[in-house]
């Protein structure tokens, strides 16, 4: 059974909270250096997260 709660212990924890984080974090980088073009798209949904 998964455990939902606390899915990673030790190691495994802090590993997986390091990608998840880092990720995260160029994510909002990346929303805001290309956040005139993203604004400025004439693109539908459906083409702009294709």
């Amino acid at each position: 059974m998964v455990n939902l709660f606390e899915p990673f212990n030790g190691i495994t924890f802090y590993l997986a909270s390091i990608i998840f984080y880092g990720l995260l974090i160029a994510h909002l980088i990346e929303c805001i250096v290309y956040r005139d073009k993203i604004l400025q798209s004439k693109d539908t949904p459906i083409i702009a997260f294709g």
